[in-house]
């Protein structure tokens, strides 16, 4: 303490030395000010609000008034902005309070708040959902006797519109023939008629939702299920027991998820081409062949096989194992892990598949300095299909049995065995990383250079052979790009005294310019002018390079699953290389020259050999459409 110091300048300079603060290096550091409350006398009045200015920069606010008598005093108020509140009046008479305004913390301060954003904008996640059902129904019903409907299309026939509003608006459906049949509006078969009634009828489902789980993560997921089902009725046909011969026919495809067995080994031919998944679908077919015999256990035998009693898997005929009961249910468990047992699965089975986009190591210094943007890509695709169908013109349905449950004739044996109606020679898992990881740069200078891994794996069931053929492809591949705005083909050619003459011409006009610049303004400007003009005509031409490279390794595989014996039918690596330039000679015309060269090296040497392919050559495109 200094003698003579005045008690305000110790107590000023104190302050100021505790408002820093000196850390471990030296560096001093200010203290960050704190936010001091409002008080203030006020008297409030019946017939008028108040407008109080706090200056408190902030609506967390804690709002407390004590009447004269050191009181609590209930307020009334409403918050117009962070730095003013407007009292309202009070209902009876003048009253006096002292008002305390004191700013909260803000909830970014607390600990729990970043958890809370982070919960927040997980449960925010979704930006957008699609959803897209459609379902579409198509009856052709030939052999309405003449007499039904007229011109307007509806006419009265035994009482009844004949033949009917809902058939006129399409709300019908195949119960329709019968009802028809019933009224006498159909002819039979002793009328001459024996073309079928044909009945369609598809079931899409599409499910699109877009992602944001994390900033500059973006993820795309897509769903869906198709089902087109055909029917051909011969209604004229119907027999005692009102049996109507009808055959069925159809395709259907499902998003699924196979990744389970995507980077399982194919082996080699070292090994015998052995797979896991294969040898796990191969152990599947007992299994679910007792499934199914299991589910026919004790019902009763359909009147038509000419069997009575009920069923029983120790004396009556086998399950096929090789049927589409068995395998597909075997199939789709060995190679998705899907537990269900139907051959055509439901909505709830349907999974999605999804593409990823990832920008965040754009934010990175040294990522931000070098390139202007830089992704990573992943996409995966995965659909469970049947190709086509039909149904056995020997299948015999059990009634009230359900799940379309029936049995149909061996042609070997001539025994009736529990089957399905569906006779299906080939189901498909078609799956693909497009691309497994890929990765997009472009450079401050306008370069591209991109990178990707694909793999593609298409297994194929054929029920007709017992076969499984697996065909698998890898990708590689690395694209360069980049493209020159002003670009003229004579730079290149002009010689280096050429250059030389020239920049010493610049230089001398140069200083000539700054030498008359005031007595040429006129001049100057007319150049300027005429400068002008000529730059507006002028065409800026442009010059795009594109180089890629790509290296692909395919192989396809036979797998027979009664001998359990696999072996390579074919496959290749193929190394393709190309280039392209595109040179805008004019706004009308553009020169391309290209080079692609692909060499072929195949897996088997028996089947093929190695092969080169070169192509070069040039193109010129003009437009006239300008």
């Amino acid at each position: 303490m200094r003698t003579g110091e005045p008690v305000d300048s110790i107590l000023a300079r104190q302050k100021a030395q505790d408002s820093r603060m000196t850390n471990k290096s030296g560096i001093s550091q200010k203290k960050a000010p704190e936010k001091k409350g409002f008080v203030q006398e006020i008297t409030l009045l019946p017939d008028s609000n108040i407008t109080i200015n706090h200056g408190q920069k902030s609506k967390r606010l804690r709002i407390t008034a004590l009447d004269t008598a050191g009181h609590a005093f209930k307020i009334y108020y409403k918050k117009k902005d962070e730095n003013t509140l407007v009292l309202r009046k009070t209902p009876v008479d003048t009253t006096k309070i002292r008002l305390n305004v004191v700013a909260l913390p803000s909830n970014s301060e607390k600990k729990w708040y970043d958890w809370a954003q982070a919960g927040a904008r997980f449960l925010m996640s979704m930006r957008n959902i699609s959803i897209s059902y459609r379902n579409t129904y198509n009856l052709a019903l030939p052999g309405f006797r003449p007499e039904i409907g007229d011109v307007f299309g509806q006419g009265k026939n035994n009482g009844f519109l004949a033949p009917g509003i809902g058939f006129g608006l399409g709300f019908v459906n195949d119960s329709y023939i019968d009802t028809a049949q019933e009224r006498g509006w159909l002819m039979g078969a002793a009328d001459g008629v024996s073309a079928p009634a044909n009945s369609a009828t598809t079931e899409d489902v599409q499910v699109k939702m877009s992602l944001e789980p994390f900033t500059d993560l973006k993820v795309d997921l897509n769903m869906s299920r198709t089902h087109n089902r055909n029917k051909s009725i011969q209604y004229m046909y119907r027999d005692a027991d009102g049996f109507i011969p009808t055959t069925h026919n159809g395709s259907f495809n499902i998003t699924t998820i196979s990744i389970k067995t995507a980077f399982a080994s194919s082996g080699s031919a070292s090994n015998g081409y052995y797979s896991a998944p294969f040898q796990k679908f191969c152990e599947n077919l007992d299994h679910y062949q007792q499934l199914v015999a299991q589910r026919y256990e004790g019902v009763p035998y359909p009147a038509r096989t000419g069997k009575s009693g009920v069923y029983k898997a120790e004396s009556g005929a086998p399950v096929n194992k090789y049927g589409p009961d068995v395998m597909i249910p075997a199939f789709l468990n060995a190679y998705t892990g899907s537990s269900s047992t139907e051959i055509f699965p439901s909505l709830m089975r349907m999974l999605p598949n999804w593409t990823l986009n990832y920008k965040g190591l754009s934010n990175l210094p040294w990522v931000r300095d070098h390139f202007k943007s830089v992704t990573l890509t992943h996409a995966y695709k995965s659909i469970y299909a049947v190709g086509a169908y039909n149904s056995y013109s020997s299948w015999v349905e059990c009634m009230g049995a359900g799940n379309e449950m029936g049995f149909v004739q061996n042609t070997t044996t001539g025994e009736y065995q529990p089957s399905s109606m569906y006779d299906i020679s080939t189901v498909s898992i078609n799956e693909s990383f497009a691309p497994l990881m890929g990765l997009n740069m472009t450079f401050n200078n306008n370069m591209t250079l991109k990178m990707e891994y694909r793999s593609t794996r298409v297994l194929n069931l054929s029920l007709t052979s017992a076969q499984l053929n697996e065909t698998a492809s890898k990708d590689f591949v690395i694209g360069w790009g980049y493209k020159i705005n002003d670009f003229k083909i004579s730079d290149l050619f002009r010689s280096k005294k050429a250059s030389a003459r020239q920049e010493a011409r610049n230089r001398i006009n140069s200083k000539n310019g700054q030498n008359n610049r005031n007595g040429q303004a006129n001049q100057n400007n007319t150049n300027t002018n005429s400068n002008n003009r000529s730059s507006k005509s002028n065409f800026a031409h442009s010059l795009s390079m594109r180089f890629d490279f790509s290296i692909r390794n395919q192989s396809a595989i036979k797998r027979d699953i009664q001998t359990s014996l696999c072996e390579a039918t074919s496959g290749q690596k193929a190394f393709k290389t190309s280039a392209q330039l595109d040179y805008s000679m004019s706004r009308l015309a553009t020169l391309s020259i290209y080079y692609d060269r692909q060499r072929s090296q195949p897996l088997l040497s028996s089947s093929s050999y190695p092969t080169v392919t070169q192509d070069f050559g040039f193109s010129m495109k003009f437009s006239l459409t300008r």
